[in-house]
């Protein structure tokens, strides 16, 4: 009986073993994925965790702020908005993970439907006649629907911006 119940135990020992390393595998097949999914995103794409620290930079973030990921992985957002902001503000991820009410003021449009954020905002700081961008966070959640992180994306909408106020001083140069 003893013999038995030994037998046993090293079988499902060595099952949990195996069961561990196949979803070890499985987990790290699925990152590679997500991976190469946010990599070919054409938009400006990070991924912050539940700490606002980042875990995912895609080439076109690199390319709009000249920072390399791996200079950004595992450091909190706030680092790369320097330049932009000129001060330390959350970004619209770390909005979803934490709310900083007196930030939203200082977008141009700031709205949040359910649990997604999109909002515009003028950078004068990014170029000679500045930049409008556009930008979209939505959290990413994980086991019994917690939110376990969040996910950003930046567009630079400043040529349509600059066509929108041509047609409206158009519309205004029509109506005098």
């Amino acid at each position: 009986m003893l013999k038995d119940a030994e037998n046993k135990s090293k079988q499902f020992e060595e099952n949990g073993k195996g069961l561990t390393l196949k979803l070890a595998e499985e987990y790290l097949k699925i990152k590679c994925e997500l991976a190469e999914i946010l990599n070919f995103l054409p938009d400006p794409t990070f991924i912050l965790n539940h700490e606002e620290k980042v875990i995912a930079w895609n080439p076109a973030m690199e390319e709009f702020t000249n920072i390399k990921a791996e200079d950004m992985i595992g450091k909190d957002s706030y680092e790369y908005q320097i330049p932009y902001y000129e001060e330390k503000i959350p970004n619209l991820a770390e909005l979803l993970i934490k709310s900083h009410e007196e930030n939203e003021k200082k977008f141009i449009h700031f709205e949040k439907i359910k649990n997604t954020i999109t909002a515009e905002v003028f950078l004068p700081q990014l170029s000679y006649e500045g930049k409008y961008l556009w930008i979209k966070a939505e959290p990413l959640y994980g086991i019994h629907d917690k939110i376990i992180g969040a996910i950003e994306t930046i567009r630079d909408i400043t040529k349509y911006k600059i066509t929108e106020q041509k047609l409206e001083e158009l519309e205004k140069s029509k109506n005098k």
